[in-house]
């Protein structure tokens, strides 16, 4: 029987560190592996890219630069991924000139900008919306160096469905719109959890598990996106946003 791609990546992470698996069938991160297949001949940039998994399966075409503050993390992908350069850094002030990239990834990355600031107590309200220097610092240095008509896609948690650090739809939505426009963040698994105790009542594993036997998992984790989302709800954000010239 024909391995999933879900499945191949899924092993690859085991084969290499199991403590990176992304602790679900139908993570976000795969929904955005698929998409960067369409990405050929492109300078890219992986802030946050730890081990490299998503840097990794990027087209061999592109030049791939993987940014993390993770030096472990780094020699990991180093010695597993030799076509993907390696730069030790922070991602609030990144080591590269304007206009360097035609694409930028940022992968459930975010919300550690988030939580510095929650400990530091750097945050602050603006119209109603909780405001993190860290997060719109991080955002401001992707669109810096992504060139004109250069693409991000960005992925982060949600808190609705966490409620912890994460971030939520207006705080995210307000960061982004600083610096990019058109700005339009869609909903990726919007089932809901009935409940944090039992597994059973997680609707957003147990639905996705019944249509992955009906459909496939690859199937099932690209039906996942939505567009709109009662009451901002899903597991995690996903956008793709284009710098203008």
């Amino acid at each position: 029987m024909k391995v999933s791609e879900q499945e191949r990546i899924k092993l690859k992470i085991f084969s290499i560190n199991r403590e990176k698996w992304f602790g679900s069938n139908f993570d976000v991160r795969f929904y955005l592996i698929s998409k960067l297949q369409n990405q050929q001949k492109k300078r890219v940039l992986d802030v946050g890219g730890g081990i490299g998994i998503i840097s990794s399966e990027m087209p061999k075409t592109n030049d791939v630069v993987n940014l993390d503050l993770n030096f472990k993390d780094l020699m990991t992908c180093v010695h597993t991924s030799q076509d993907v350069k390696c730069i030790c850094a922070s991602m609030i002030n990144m080591p590269f000139s304007d206009d360097s990239f035609d694409v930028v990834i940022s992968s459930s990355v975010l919300q550690y900008a988030k939580l510095e600031d929650i400990e530091s107590k750097q945050t602050k309200q603006i119209n109603n919306v909780q405001a993190y220097p860290s997060v719109e610092k991080s955002i401001k240095e992707i669109h810096r160096i992504l060139k004109p008509n250069g693409l991000l896609f960005l992925l982060t948690q949600n808190n609705s469905y966490y409620n912890s650090y994460m971030l939520e739809y207006d705080e995210l939505k307000r960061a982004l719109d600083l610096y990019f426009s058109s700005v339009k963040i869609s909903f990726f698994n919007t089932y809901p959890r009935l409940s944090r105790k039992s597994r059973k009542l997680d609707l957003n594993v147990v639905i996705p598990k019944i249509k992955s036997k009906i459909y496939g998992i690859d199937k099932t984790i690209n039906s996942l996106l939505r567009d709109n989302a009662r009451n901002n709800y899903s597991v995690s954000f996903y956008s793709e946003m284009k710098k203008n010239e």
